[in-house]
């Protein structure tokens, strides 16, 4: 699909994917933003997950990831391990 991720997350209906990976824009608004459209496309049990969970200049990932889980009171979440840029996941309850 050729197109932005709010034209993309209107085409997905809510509660069909099984699994959604975001690896976006980086900085700390587009990423919420991406988090606020794609969650609910996932189906419950489904994994929410991204890529990019690292400290680097103008990124806002890890405090907008850090931010979503702790206001929507989401545990446990899960940050890989063994990469250069670890991936962060979440098991939809």
């Amino acid at each position: 699909m050729r197109m932005t991720s709010l034209e993309a997350s209107q085409v997905i209906a809510d509660g069909s994917l099984d699994f959604v990976y975001i690896d976006a824009l980086h900085e700390f608004d587009p990423f919420m933003m991406d988090i606020i459209l794609w969650v609910p496309k996932v189906r419950k049990d489904g994994i929410v997950s991204g890529h990019d969970f690292a400290h680097f200049h103008e990124m806002g990932i890890v405090q907008a990831v850090t931010a979503y889980v702790t206001a929507h009171s989401i545990i446990p979440w899960y940050i890989t391990t063994g990469e250069v840029t670890p991936s962060w996941f979440w098991v939809k309850t």
